[in-house]
C-alpha cells in the first residue's frame, strides 16, 4: 500500500491502482488532451546534415500552439522567431490603442498561435532543406513528398 497526499488529504492506494491510474492518464492525455490524435501517428521526418540530426513533426505543431514565439527561438530559427515576435508586438500595440478588453486580447493571441501552429513546422522543414539537410531514409523522402515539401 502507498500513501498519497493531495491537497492536504491522505489516500492509501495499492500498487495495482497506481498502475491503473497511470495507464488511464497516459491514454487520456494522448486521446483527449491532444485533440484525438495519437502522437505516434503523426508524420515525423528525420533530417540530417553531416553529424547533425533533426526529428520534426510535419503536421500541426502543438509546441507552437502552447509556447508561441519561443519555439523558433529554441530551434535557433531567428528569422521566424522575429516574425512571430513581430506579430505579437503588433497585436499588443493594436490592443493598447483600441483599449480592447481581456477576452478579445486572449482570443486574438490564441488565434495567432493557432495560425502559426498550422504552418510553422512545414516552414521550418523547408528552411532546413534549404540549408542542406537531407532526409535520412527513403521513408522520410516519401513523407516529405506526401506533405508537398519535396518534389
Amino acid at each position: 500500500m502507498l500513501k498519497i497526499f493531495l491537497a492536504e488529504d491522505e489516500y492509501i492506494v495499492s500498487i495495482k491502482e497506481v498502475v491503473m491510474i497511470k495507464s488511464w492518464l497516459h491514454v487520456f492525455s494522448k486521446k483527449f488532451l491532444l485533440g484525438g490524435f495519437i502522437m505516434e501517428d503523426f508524420s515525423v521526418v528525420n533530417l540530417k546534415k553531416g553529424e547533425l540530426h533533426k526529428r520534426i513533426v510535419v503536421d500541426f505543431s502543438y509546441t507552437t500552439l502552447l509556447f508561441g514565439s519561443f519555439v523558433p527561438l529554441f530551434r535557433k530559427d531567428w528569422k521566424w522567431g522575429g516574425i512571430m515576435f513581430g506579430t505579437w508586438a503588433c497585436l499588443c500595440v493594436i490592443l493598447i490603442i483600441t483599449a480592447a478588453d481581456d477576452s478579445v486580447a486572449t482570443g486574438l493571441f490564441a488565434l495567432r498561435n493557432l495560425f502559426f501552429a498550422f504552418i510553422y513546422n512545414k516552414i521550418y522543414i523547408i528552411n532546413l532543406l534549404a540549408q542542406g539537410f537531407e532526409p535520412e531514409s527513403e521513408a522520410d523522402r516519401v513523407t516529405l513528398k506526401a506533405a508537398g515539401l519535396r518534389e
